[in-house]
């Protein structure tokens, strides 16, 4: 397991939190697979940053897959 940032962002918000991407070994990206599954959902602050493209897909994925957030069970079928 490993932290990977961005150069473009900073390694911190302007709230003190970590701005990392969580990879499990070489091939999967914790970011990228709660968002996938529902769990989380993807923000951008201001600036674009590295896996913004693949983090928006896998939301819209999420999103019309009824996925976690997106399920009619947890939040009406409504997550913003």
């Amino acid at each position: 397991m490993y932290l990977e940032y961005d150069p473009s962002q900073g390694r911190q918000d302007r709230f003190g939190r970590e701005l990392a991407f969580l990879w499990f070994g070489s091939n999967r990206l914790l970011n990228y697979e709660m968002i996938r599954d529902g769990f989380a959902y993807e923000y951008t602050y201001s600036d674009s940053y590295h896996y913004q493209t693949l983090f928006k897909q896998a939301q819209r994925a999420a999103d019309s897959g009824d996925r976690g957030l997106w399920h009619a069970s947890t939040c009406g079928g409504v997550a913003e």
